[in-house]
């Protein structure tokens, strides 16, 4: 009726790792690609990455920290250790700003005689301090204000305005034609009568 007996110790090892993704950037107008930062908090030393997403585009990199996105939508990081088997998934949500600003030139004008430059008004367009402007033209021609909303011109042409947006870059454009009505009357004098 001996007996013995043995004590087994079972370790265990079901530490997750953690994953983590650095707020990122928006996409704009100039910034139209994105990396993304995604970090392993665990002490694994077997770390395997997989980003997906549902509704964005994943360039490159799926595999990887740092997976390059050119699209809005929501991005997840999927850790894994691969020595356990125990994974993590962290989320987030990559922006977009491309609106547009409003580019109006104005109404197209006429050049006379006694109006030999005129003043477009391209006050329709987006105002404020985020906002740039540039007047341009290849057969007219810009006395002053090419940079404001209301340039002084004085010849006949096309003159293209474009908007910029210095917080997205985004850019618009709008076309005014000045014409020139300069032509003098048509004088028809009868021949005199003499004098009698």
């Amino acid at each position: 009726g001996c007996t013995t007996g043995l004590t087994a110790t079972v370790a265990d090892n079901v530490i997750a790792p953690t994953a983590l993704i650095e707020p990122p950037d928006t996409l704009t107008c100039t910034q139209t690609t994105l990396l993304l930062n995604g970090q392993d908090a665990g002490s694994g030393t077997d770390i395997s990455y997989l980003w997906t997403t549902t509704d964005g585009n994943i360039l490159t990199g799926d595999d990887q920290t740092t997976p390059e996105v050119d699209a809005p939508g929501n991005y997840f990081l999927i850790v894994t250790d691969n020595s356990n088997a125990c994974t993590d998934t962290a989320q987030v949500t990559v922006l977009e700003d491309v609106a547009s600003p409003a580019a109006e030139a104005g109404p197209a004008d006429t050049l006379t005689c006694s109006a030999e430059s005129l003043i477009l008004t391209a006050d329709s367009s987006s105002t404020g301090a985020a906002f740039l402007y540039a007047w341009t033209t290849t057969d007219g021609n810009i006395l002053a204000g090419d940079s404001t909303l209301q340039p002084t011109v004085d010849a006949p042409g096309n003159y293209q305005l474009t908007v910029t947006n210095q917080l997205n870059g985004c850019t618009a454009t709008d076309l005014v034609t000045i014409h020139e009505n300069v032509t003098p009357p048509a004088i028809n004098l009868a021949p005199p009568t003499d004098l009698t």
